[in-house]
């Protein structure tokens, strides 16, 4: 029985699933392939989809042949009742826009020139249309099927003029291969090297694939015109992560113009290739072991003035990961080795790309100072980095630098200059030349309310079950860390556990020395809480054996009080292969860690003015007035009548509470809140 009545006005569209239930309804048999087509084809207008149903019913069994007549029908009525009564401008605006991928508003507004023929064409033709929810226009898969038909009645100059247009735009809205391909239709391959040439070093993957296929279909006489496109190809593959593709294809390149005759353009390129070279070294030195990549920066400089060529910004802004330190290896000697390296390549990259590493040298030897320990060489290194990154406008490496220090001033307990720094951090995210400073933000501030146990500031990317991040930038690896602090403050190990597991090579850091000692101790921390003891404690000796050739140890201490039922267990265990004085360090220097950030939250929440409520019991107050008193423990403990180890044990309860690292503190805290 025909229902044709079933359906609404014209003007409706109908879904995959309504267009099967009214063919149901007809009582046509449409296989699910056919019906994704037609659905396609239709765009799931009504009168489409009754013309289907129509040639469906006479011709059940040739699908092939329905949706040839279909589309004929449908193109002859698109040139009787849309083409032909339209005016010259808006067939002339059809047959332009039919060259576009996508129809943004602004784009067709400001090809259309005037809005009437904008209106006449939405007047005109369910066929054309405006999606508001994307601010974009559509239109009918037929009738653009149609229009690519008529595009040969375009001048070669309004082509241009239109694919001009269409790629201007784009690049004013930060549409990069979305331009770079209008520009491939014009054949202009040089002004796609030129685009690209702009974008920061390290380009995100999709963005790199599509740049990457562009490339291969360019002429090859390109590569030897444009001393840009050799370079650019390069960094499409290391951002691809495809590192030993672009170093043979840059050797072959350098072997290839090394024999030219020398002129600025060879020069230039060989610039650019050397560059990358250096730093392809860099990246992969984390995994080979060898640090001689700054020879390669070495040879950038010695072709960087005879070529007169200046670096664009792309080129001299440095693009940084969770760790600058990129050693693999626990070999000892290995830390000094990388340090040594950089500081070269630093110097030699100072002269010919714009101080785009200046600081990373004094940053490295922070960050190796603060996960061995040595906190005050590392502030101070962490602070000549951060006079240089600023000097010479690299956020990435004042960020990180601020992010060193911020969880530097943590360990120390020193509110004042904590404050600072996340004023400073702040203050990065008003900064619009910093492209990946919300990323930055989120989580450095997402580590350190993690670590104070402000888990409702947590931003909630970081709560989520759904994991996303940003593909290709390394800073996001941290961001798996947070998520899993986040978790430990829930107390929900089930799902950290399986969260850890999801991720094949658990964090991306774990190819990092520092990242993976971390790892190991997420793990340990992970299987104790979920009563795997035996599993903790190989992770824990892991952690050991990789942390011990080089003296590291704040990833142990940053533990906090986690190590206090971690190593305490350990210490029971006799073959473990951990010295017991090196636990009970780690133990005592974790705790002490701990109240520190107990302090340094009490008086964050005070500056904000969500200080909490400290409640003490009747004793605790006793204990605590006796204290500002100036009595020993021992004369504490005949006071209150209790043993000594009571005493010990009453002062810690009390310290926590009142986030004090010592009896003076807690004295001093106590009479500020008027609790003595």
């Amino acid at each position: 029985m025909r229902t044709t009545q079933w359906v609404a006005e014209a003007t409706q569209h109908l879904s995959k699933n309504e267009i099967a239930d009214y063919f149901e309804r007809r009582g046509l048999e449409v296989p699910p392939d056919a019906l994704a087509e037609i659905f396609a084809d239709t765009a799931g207008r009504v009168q489409s989809v009754r013309l289907v149903g129509d040639l469906l019913e006479t011709h059940p069994h040739d699908i092939k042949y329905v949706k040839s007549a279909y589309r004929h029908t449908m193109q002859t009525v698109i040139r009787e009742r849309v083409f032909t009564v339209c005016t010259p401008a808006a067939r002339t605006l059809l047959i332009e826009l039919s060259l576009l991928m996508r129809l943004p508003f602004g784009l067709v507004a400001e090809l259309a020139q005037d809005e009437a023929t904008l209106a006449e064409l939405l007047a005109s033709s369910s066929f054309f249309s405006y999606d508001t929810f994307l601010c974009e226009y559509r239109m009918h898969p037929i009738l653009l099927d149609f229009l690519r038909g008529k595009q040969g009645e375009l001048s070669v100059e309004q082509r241009r003029k239109t694919l001009g247009t269409a790629a201007r735009w784009c690049i004013e809205h930060e549409l990069v291969l979305d331009a770079c391909l209008y520009h491939e239709q014009l054949g202009d391959y040089d002004a796609i090297t030129d685009l690209a040439s702009t974008l920061t070093f390290v380009i995100p993957p999709e963005k790199a694939e599509g740049l990457l296929e562009i490339f291969n279909r360019a002429p090859r006489s390109l590569f030897s015109t444009n001393p840009a496109a050799p370079v650019v190809h390069v960094r499409f593959l290391l951002s691809l992560g495809r590192v030993d593709e672009a170093r043979a294809a840059m050797h072959d390149y350098i072997a290839r113009i090394e024999s030219l005759p020398q002129t600025p353009a060879t020069r230039q390129s060989l610039f650019g290739l050397y560059n990358n070279l250096g730093f392809a070294g860099l990246v992969q030195c984390i995994e080979t072991g060898d640090y001689e990549f700054w020879q390669y920066f070495k040879q950038a400089s010695a072709y960087a003035e005879p070529s007169g060529f200046a670096p664009s910004r792309s080129m001299t802004v440095a693009s940084l990961g969770t760790f600058v330190c990129r050693v693999g290896k626990p070999d000892k000697g290995e830390l000094e080795k990388y340090l040594a390296a950089i500081r070269k390549a630093v110097f030699y990259a100072e002269g010919c790309l714009g101080n785009c590493m200046a600081g990373l040298d004094d940053l490295t030897e922070a960050e190796i100072a603060f996960y061995r320990l040595d906190v005050r060489t590392a502030e101070c290194c962490a602070l000549q980095a951060l006079f240089k990154a600023r000097k010479s406008g690299q956020y990435e490496v004042e960020s990180t630098t601020l992010f060193l220090l911020l969880r530097t001033y943590l360990y120390q307990g020193r509110f004042e200059k904590l404050q600072t720094v996340l004023e400073q951090i702040e203050r990065l995210t008003e900064v619009p030349e910093f492209i990946n400073r919300q990323n930055h933000y989120e989580i450095e501030l997402g580590w350190f309310y993690a670590m104070i146990g402000e888990r409702n500031r947590i931003a909630p990317r970081f709560k989520s079950d759904i994991w996303a991040h940003e593909r290709g930038l390394h800073i996001d690896d941290f961001a798996a860390l947070v998520k899993c602090k986040y978790y430990a403050l829930e107390k929900n190990y089930s799902t950290m556990s399986a969260f850890l597991r999801s991720r094949t090579e658990g964090f991306g850091i774990s190819h990092f020395l520092f990242g993976r000692i971390v790892k190991e101790l997420v793990n340990a921390i992970c299987q104790y809480e979920l009563r795997n003891k035996a599993d903790a404690m190989q992770h824990l000796r892991v952690a050991y054996d990789l942390a011990k050739p080089n003296e590291i140890l704040m990833p142990f201490i940053a533990m906090g009080n986690h190590a206090r039922s971690l190593i305490g267990y350990a210490l029971k265990i006799k073959d473990l292969g951990i010295p017991t004085a090196w636990l009970q360090m780690v133990r005592s220097k974790a705790t002490t860690y701990a109240k520190r950030v107990a302090s340094v939250r009490n008086r964050y929440l005070e500056s904000c003015g969500d200080a909490p409520l400290v409640q003490l019991t009747t004793k605790e107050l006793r204990l605590l007035d006796d204290l500002s008193r100036g009595l020993s423990r021992s004369e504490l403990a005949l006071a209150q009548d209790i043993s000594i180890n009571t005493v010990k044990a009453m002062l810690q309860i009390v310290y926590e509470k009142l986030g004090a690292e010592s009896g003076i503190e807690a004295v001093r805290i106590a009479a500020s809140k008027n609790l003595i």
